[in-house]
Order: structure tokens, then sequence, then C-alpha cells
């Protein structure tokens, strides 16, 4: 065989026929792909549904943790996943809330307790310092949060604690004294709170303000010693005179005589400073405040005044009245009385010869007020603060001559504190002094 020849005619027929066919599998391939696109579309429209309610929830809650957002449970197929949300939303919700108004509570707390608090990061800045704090510091109301401790604390020993704790990572418990402006014993507590890969290294500080413990410790001890040393010295004198006696003064009449009449004078003062002494300790007693009753005040000042006649008759003092005698007052009379027992005798004995003394009593709409003038001695500025102090005295000279203990404008302002009551003093030297008493009314009339 030397070859093959093949010999073909084109059929139109049959190719129209296959371009169509090819044509109709082109257009229904590319139909059941669009529609297999929408179906993946919506298979995962579907799918994502739950995520796209969600997370606009979920972001919401994250934003405004303060609202409560809530799910509607419109999907059967979902509702578990929609209620789980919800609970969690409102679990959320709440502990927020919570602690906004523990946070709340507690910055108030912090406000207004009568403890300095600080607190301070690793990196020696100021996180908080409450108002009491600024105030032992004498700061002004500053912001001092993020700034360096140093700019706040100016006291070296304070200084040194914080230093300490922060370099020594301890503990520190230590009393501190404060120079300026004014003295000031703290009690420092410092505690080192180390941190976390959550929470940063802490120095928290306590601040106890001991310094009106330390100024009542040092009251009570300067009471005692001026106790001890007013007492020692009529005791001394008596004992002194009677081993003089003892030793044969007691032979010569006159000076038996003059001799028992300083001894009486000794033993009549040593009287009226254990009075003054127990005085003080019976205002302590509420069974004083829980017994008022109505009193007069007219007739107990009368009564005062009649007391005391020998010496303002020796004195020629000219007492001026104003008082309506029919004023009536509902407190505790023992503490009354001597609240004005003692500013007519103080008044009496520091006038000049031949003064004058002016009472006043009136009731006000809310107080009743008792005001004494003199025209004796004064008192200085500066020790017009002082003179309320126990066994203190303004005039040095005259603390035996006037033959006072020391005590009364102690019991004085002791007593008008009891009765809720308030003492002033406006006095200049070589004038004369006024003392105003005002106490709160709790039965007052005037007839």
């Amino acid at each position: 065989m030397i070859g093959v020849v093949r010999i073909s005619e084109t059929y139109i027929g049959f190719s129209a026929g296959i371009r169509r066919l090819m044509t109709y599998l082109i257009l229904f391939g590319t139909i059941l792909f669009l529609a297999l696109i929408l179906l993946l579309y919506l298979f995962f429209l579907h799918r994502d549904k739950p995520i796209r309610t969600l997370l606009p929830v979920l972001s919401n809650m994250l934003d405004h943790p303060e609202k409560l957002n809530t799910l509607p449970q419109e999907s059967l197929e979902w509702q578990e996943l929609y209620e789980l949300v919800n609970k969690l939303n409102k679990t959320f919700n709440e502990s927020y809330l919570a602690n906004v108004s523990n946070e709340i509570r507690f910055n108030f707390l912090l406000k207004e307790l009568m403890v300095g608090v600080f607190s301070i990061d690793e990196h020696q800045k100021i996180s908080f310092v409450n108002p009491k704090m600024l105030e032992l510091l004498d700061s002004p109301d500053n912001e001092y949060s993020g700034q360096n401790y140093l700019e706040l604390f100016k006291t070296p020993a304070l200084i040194h604690l914080i230093q300490k704790s922060l370099e020594e990572k301890i503990d520190i418990h230590q009393e501190v004294i404060l120079l300026r402006p004014q003295e000031h014993f703290l009690d420092i507590t410092i505690r080192y709170i180390a941190g976390n890969e959550q929470q940063p290294t802490t120095i928290l500080g306590l601040a106890y303000d001991l310094t009106p413990i330390k100024q009542l410790e040092k009251m009570q001890q300067d009471f005692v010693s001026n106790v001890s040393h007013e007492l020692k010295t009529p005791v001394t004198s008596l004992i002194g005179f009677t081993e003089t006696l003892l030793d044969g003064a007691k032979d010569d009449p006159e000076i038996l005589t003059q001799f028992l009449k300083i001894m009486e004078k000794d033993a009549q003062r040593l009287e009226l400073l254990i009075q003054d002494i127990l005085e003080l300790s019976r205002g302590e007693n509420n069974t004083y405040l829980e017994n008022r009753t109505g009193i007069h005040p007219a007739l107990i000042i009368q009564n005062l005044l009649k007391d005391h006649t020998r010496l303002i008759q020796q004195k020629q003092l000219k007492i001026e009245l104003d008082i309506d005698e029919n004023i009536e007052f509902t407190t505790s009379l023992p503490l009354f009385r001597s609240i004005l027992k003692n500013l007519i005798e103080n008044a009496i004995q520091y006038s000049s010869e031949k003064g004058q003394i002016n009472i006043l009593v009136k009731i006000t709409e809310n107080n009743f007020v008792f005001c004494i003038k003199d025209t004796g001695i004064g008192i200085a500025p500066d020790e017009q603060e002082r003179i309320f102090e126990r066994f203190y005295r303004a005039d040095k000279t005259r603390n035996r001559h006037t033959g006072g203990t020391g005590l009364g404008l102690a019991i004085v302002k002791h007593y008008v504190h009891l009765l809720n009551g308030t003492i002033t003093v406006d006095s200049y030297l070589g004038i004369g002094s006024t003392f105003i008493v005002k106490l709160p009314l709790t039965a007052a009339a005037s007839t």
C-alpha cells in the first residue's frame, strides 16, 4: 500500500447543532454557577446572622456598660445563644453598676475620712491623695495625680519612709513629726503592695493625726503638775507654820493669833482649790445635764451679788443690772449657777477700785444671752485664748492676791460647752473685759 486518501465534505446542519449545544451547555453552566453562588451566599448569610446580631450588642455593652441591651429572641434556631448573651449582658450591667456604686462610696469614704490616705506607683508618681492628707501637709487642694511624690511631700522623715519602702519592698509603721506650718504628730503606716501582670506595684500610705491626743496628754500632765504645785503651796505653808508653833511660837499669843489667821487663809484656799477640781469632774456627770429645770436668772444673779456684798462695798463698785425679772430659762441649775458664779466673782475680783460692773440678761430668738462687763485690769490680746486654760492666769502678779485658784474660767468654758453654748471675751488692757455667754434655748419664756 502506497498511501490513504481521505475525502470529506462539510455538513452544515451538524455543525450548527453542535454550536447550539455548546451554547446551551455554557448558559446552563453559568446559571448553575450563579445559583450555586447565590445558595452559598444565602448559606453564609444565614450562618453569620447571629454574629452580625451579636457584634453591635457586645460592642455597645463594652462601650456603654451602664445601659442594658437585650437581644430580641425571634429566632428559635439561635434562641439558646441569644438567651445566654442576654444573661451575660444583664450580669455585666449589674456588676458594672455595683462597681460604680462601690467606687462612689469608697471615694466618698476616702474624701470624708479623718485619716490621711495616699498611694504612689512604682515610678514614684502619686496615684491618689485624699483631702485630709492635703490638710495635714498644709498643701493646696490641687490635682497631684500623676506628679512625682516629692512635689507634695516636703518632710524629710516622711520622704525617707516612702523611699525606704520602695527600695526595700517592705511595710513600715512609724511616728513622724511635721514641724511646718505647725507641729503635727502623725502615725504613718506604709504598705508595699507587689504588682503582677495585671496590677502595677503600689505604695499605700495611711496617716493618723495624733496631735489632739498628744495635746490631751500634755494637758493632763500640765494639769497634774499644776494641781500638785497649787496643793503643795498651802500644804507647805500649813506644815511650816504648824512646826513653828509646835517649836514654841504658840506660847506667844500675838504670834499664835497671826499664824492661825495665815493658816486659816491657806486652809480656805486649799478648800477652794479642791472644790474647783470637784466642779470640773462634776461636769462630766450626765445627771446634771439630764436634770433640767426652769430657773429665773435674775434671782440667781441677785443672790450671788448678795454673797459678795462685803467685797463690793469694800471696793466701792457700782453694779448696773439690765435684767427682766420675769425671764425664765430651762437648763441645768448646778452648771448654770456655776457659770454665773465664776464670771461674777472674776468681775468683782479684777475690777479696779470704784469701778463699775454691767450685767445684761436677755433672750433672743434662739439663745439665752448673759453679758457681764467690768472696768478691771483687762486682758492682753495674745492671752485672751489662753485664759480658759486650767490654772492659767493673765495677771501673774495678782495670782495669789485675788485668792483665785486659776480654774474659774476653765470651769465656765467646760460647762458652757456641756450646755452646747458659746463664750466669747472682748478685753483691752487697762479698760476692762466683757464676757458674753450664749446658751441655746431649751424652753424659755418672758412674761
